[in-house]
């Protein structure tokens, strides 16, 4: 039996794609996991291209590899987003790889091992113009966590000046609407209580049934919402612009969604937004926030922004501040600009020193830290749901939320999965303390 070590560098997305792999390793080729990767025979390293200095992280774990390599034989692969954008920076200057994947033909990293220890050549797959490998892993899909992610789209089409993504995962497409709610009817049978929808740009969605009806978001998360045993229903990433008023109606008419939406913005400056090719204004991205503040209920927002953006002045970030300050974001994702080859912004000219752009960093999260703070504070008091996650020690557990809080509470039983309320009674080290209400 092999057995096989899997690193994973990046978002959610990269984290369901690992345990795919895993489910079809395990399943069909029999390979066992280990959590070390000096015991394995099989290295996996599944990498992402958006993050910051990717090429030294993979450089480095990939060393510590090809230094395991010279003392027994072992199979290194690697696969993911990185590996489909520049497949040149592995062939060429790592060598000793094996077998490169890309996101989309993660199913055969089966097949291409079985390849390689034949021909002892490299195998390369890094396709990126369809879903199949979900109709591979379904049938060997297994899950016993009480929360999952489940991916119902891959890539993008709105090429953002900034983002890699469209030449990682490539162009918008869609996975069918009754895989999707199949494996959500499977998760639910194996126990599962909240499901995360995944994508890109998931308000993008979109699949033609069989009778020629066309499926969107908003049905989607209709659907979905209506299906028995569902505690609870998330989603990331949306685009401001495709939050459509059909999605808020469909928000209004449940309450199994998380009271939490993460809507990114990116930039307070008009000129800056244009520069990144965003799609809309301010005033745009302020008049869907408060859209959604309106929804019934307690509801919270969290965003992205990228601070140093090529062009980014003194009175642009200051704009930024006051969007920040003015709409009080929930625990929210600030970045430093880094340059992605490929991409529009690359050819912009990044004028601004690293000790600014740390310091605009430093800022926002300072902010965002007291927002987020505030937020919580004001939950003691307050009666919230809760999914239990986790058992503690002695007769303590751990739960989440509607709006992603972590909430410690005692009981003599087993509540481990159940959703149940809870009334808040204290703010301690960033965890909410509470008891069961009845």
């Amino acid at each position: 039996m092999k057995q096989v070590y899997i690193k994973t560098l990046g978002c959610q997305m990269n984290e369901y794609d690992s345990s795919l792999i895993l489910n079809v390793l395990s399943k069909k080729f029999f390979f066992k996991e280990v959590s070390d990767f000096s015991n394995a025979d099989i290295l996996i390293l599944n990498t992402c291209s958006v993050r910051d200095k990717v090429d030294k992280k993979v450089i480095s774990e990939l060393g510590l590899w090809n230094k395991l390599r010279q003392t027994r034989d072992i199979v290194i692969c690697v696969g993911g987003c990185f590996a489909a954008s520049d497949k040149d920076f592995f062939i060429k200057k790592l060598s000793f790889i094996n077998v490169i994947f890309g996101p989309q033909s993660l199913h055969r990293v089966g097949d291409m091992i079985c390849e390689y220890l034949n021909t002892r050549k490299l195998v390369l797959d890094i396709q990126s113009s369809n879903l199949n490998k979900f109709n591979y892993v379904y049938d060997l899909y297994n899950h016993v966590d009480f929360s999952s992610c489940v991916s119902i789209m891959e890539g993008c089409d709105r090429y953002c000046s900034y983002c890699i993504v469209p030449f990682s995962r490539g162009k918008e497409i869609s996975r069918s609407f009754n895989s999707i709610i199949s494996e959500i009817y499977t998760l639910l049978i194996d126990g599962v209580k909240e499901i995360i929808l995944l994508g890109q740009n998931i308000g993008s969605y979109v699949n033609v049934i069989d009778n020629g009806i066309s499926i969107d978001f908003a049905y989607l998360l209709d659907y979905i919402s209506n299906i028995e045993g569902i505690g609870r229903v998330k989603f990331v990433s949306l685009h401001p612009l495709d939050f459509s008023d059909e999605l808020l109606k469909v928000f209004n008419r449940s309450n199994v969604f998380s009271k939490h939406i993460h809507l990114p913005v990116q930039s307070g400056s008009d000129s800056i937004l244009n520069l990144m090719k965003r799609g809309h204004s301010v005033l745009d991205y302020i008049n869907i926030f408060n859209k959604i503040k309106n929804i019934s209920g307690y509801l919270s927002v969290s965003t992205d922004i990228i601070v140093g953006f090529p062009g980014e002045t003194d009175n642009d970030f200051d704009l930024t501040v006051d969007l920040v300050k003015k709409l009080k974001f929930d625990k929210s994702f600030v970045y430093i600009y880094s340059k992605r080859n490929k991409t529009i912004a690359s050819n912009l000219k990044d004028n601004i020193s690293f000790e600014k752009k740390k310091y605009r960093l430093q800022v926002l999260n300072d902010i965002l830290f007291d927002n987020a703070f505030n937020i919580t504070s004001s939950m003691v008091g307050s009666v919230q749901r809760v999914i239990v996650y986790k058992k503690l020690e002695d007769q303590f557990f751990l739960g989440k939320t509607d709006n992603n809080r972590s909430v410690v509470f005692s009981s003599f039983n087993n509540l481990v999965g159940d959703v149940l309320f809870v009334k808040i009674e204290k703010f301690v080290d960033f965890f909410l303390y509470g008891k069961i209400f009845f």
